[in-house]
């Protein structure tokens, strides 16, 4: 600024030497900047540049702002927002008042109308809470607290019924999966393996089934049930050590089977496992054995269908093998037939009960009933039974004759081959019909191609009928025997050693006795084979 201006400014102004307070009048010296009276202060800022001047002056000596009017228009501006500070407090004064106003007519409302209220606030959360539980999301929420509360039965029916919602049939799953391992826990296994079963492929469903019930033949086991494991453990086949230990228990319960002579439909092939066998059956070309479990097994010529064991392939106490049918005989003394039904001798007579025994024989079959009758079927002319039809204990047959044991111990003999007249090229005459005398005191019977043979009390054997090649001359020292059984040709004694006595003809050496001749509990023969159970 120029300094004639400030000279002028300056001029206006009483003098920087007036040494007296402008507050309470004392006289001060000059440059103080406090009063030494009263504590005012000489000096004051320049609004301008801010820089501290003599309180006596208007304008600032180093910018030349007037300092007067500067403080004129800051009182005014203050005295403006002061105003509009006050507006702004009587209008939130003014909508505070509204609001409480507000507020105390609703507290009056809710005074007046609360009992009122009430009611409609609790029936409009009845009706969200019903809502709610009826939907889906609530029943799936509750389904998992279910699960993860371990109640696994009433999780899956709650996730059952939400089939299709979210992940519902997965949790169901989940749930069923569950089931069975508690079940595992409490040692339930043939129930987890029913329901590690239902699952398929969840999971290692399977494998958790099939260990289920591998846990269960074992428990089977263990509580002296071997019938019951062995039929699990074939169930299940290859799985872990089933295969051995399947063997292990048919070893323990029954016998093997050895066979000899002509092979020609492999009927002296046993299939595997050879063991476990408690009787055994041999038919024309094929054979049956009836294992310890109730289950028969069948081998040898098939083109009838002879041996194929019906289903279910179960319950069986005893089986009999004819020229190309099969019958088998139930523990509740049924009888079921299977093979070549040509002339209806797989076609068993009602009422199909109470048989004891069963016995087939060429193209016709026969049972005994527990009342001693006989009953047979098949060709009409090899099923006509004496006039005498009771008191039957056994029976036997095989080609077109049949034997009956009786209660007495005598033999009675009827049927199309009793009595023969001319066979062969030889033109020999036999007769089973004629028992030989005394026909008495006997305890079995067999029946050959054209033979008969008879078991006494004393262990002595008695044959008769056709021997044209020696099937009825018993060997020396007859005596000891508890069982036999005839081939076409040829006749076997079981000794009560174990050992065999075979007699007749040999031309597919049906007659040798095998290397092992010891052990055996068993004996059957047909056509030119012979089988034995050791």
């Amino acid at each position: 600024m120029d300094g004639n201006i400030l000279k002028e400014r300056d001029e206006v102004l009483p003098s920087d030497h007036s040494q007296s307070c402008p507050k309470c009048g004392s006289i001060v010296q000059e440059g103080e900047q406090f009063c030494g009276s009263c504590g005012a202060a000489l000096t004051k800022t320049c609004p301008g540049c801010k820089r501290a001047i003599r309180w006596n002056r208007q304008f600032c000596p180093f910018c030349g702002c007037d300092y007067e009017e500067k403080l004129k228009a800051a009182s005014a501006f203050n005295q403006q927002m002061e105003q509009i500070r006050a507006i702004r407090k009587e209008r939130r004064n003014s909508d505070w008042r509204k609001l409480m106003a507000k507020g105390r007519a609703t507290k009056v409302w809710i005074r007046r109308h609360w009992l009122k209220g009430i009611p409609i606030v609790l029936l409009l959360s009845l009706v969200s809470y019903l809502v709610y539980a009826n939907s889906d999301l609530y029943s799936y929420r509750r389904a998992c607290r279910l699960l993860e509360q371990g109640q696994y039965n009433e999780a899956e029916i709650a996730f059952e019924s939400l089939s299709g919602f979210r992940d519902s049939d997965q949790q169901k799953n989940e749930a069923v999966y569950c089931q069975g391992n508690e079940l595992m826990e409490q040692h339930l296994f043939l129930e987890a393996s029913e329901v590690f079963t239902s699952l398929q492929q969840y999971r290692d469903a399977s494998s958790r089934s099939l260990e289920a019930l591998y846990c269960y033949a074992e428990d089977l086991l263990a509580g002296g049930d071997k019938v019951g494991a062995l039929r699990i453990f074939e169930d299940l086949g290859s799985y872990s050590d089933a295969g051995s230990r399947t063997l292990e228990i048919l070893d323990s319960l029954g016998d093997t089977i050895v066979a000899w002579g002509r092979n020609d439909s492999g009927n002296c092939d046993v299939p595997a496992p050879n063991a476990g066998f408690v009787s055994v059956a041999a038919g024309q070309d094929h054979c049956l054995g009836v294992r310890a479990d109730g289950s028969i097994i069948a081998w040898g010529y098939n083109e009838d269908g002879q041996c194929d064991v019906p289903e279910p392939n179960e319950g069986f106490v005893a089986a009999a093998a004819g020229s190309a049918h099969s019958l088998g005989l139930r523990s509740d003394g049924t009888v079921v037939a299977w093979g070549r039904n040509t002339y209806g001798e797989c076609t068993v007579p009602s009422p199909n009960s109470d048989f004891i025994a069963i016995q087939a024989g060429t193209c016709y079959s026969i049972g005994l009933k527990s009342d001693g009758s006989i009953v047979a079927w098949g060709m009409g002319s090899r099923c006509i039974l004496p006039s005498d039809n009771q008191g039957f204990v056994a029976i036997a047959s095989s080609g077109d004759a049949t034997l009956g044991l009786r209660s007495d111990s005598s033999i009675s003999a009827w049927g199309q081959g009793a009595v023969v007249r001319g066979y062969g090229w030889e033109g020999i005459d036999y007769d089973v019909s004629e028992v030989p005398s005394p026909n008495d005191d006997f305890i079995a019977i067999a029946m050959g191609g054209g033979h008969a043979m008879g078991l006494k009390a004393n262990g002595s054997i008695v044959c008769w009928g056709l021997n044209n090649y020696g099937q009825c001359d018993v060997p020396h020292t007859n005596s000891g025997f508890i069982a036999i059984a005839a081939g076409e040709y040829h006749s076997i004694g079981l000794r009560s050693n174990g050992s065999m006595v075979i007699w007749g003809l040999n031309n597919f050496g049906q007659t040798s006795t095998p290397y092992s001749n010891y052990g055996f509990s068993d004996v059957s023969a047909a056509g030119w084979y012979s089988i034995g159970l050791k």
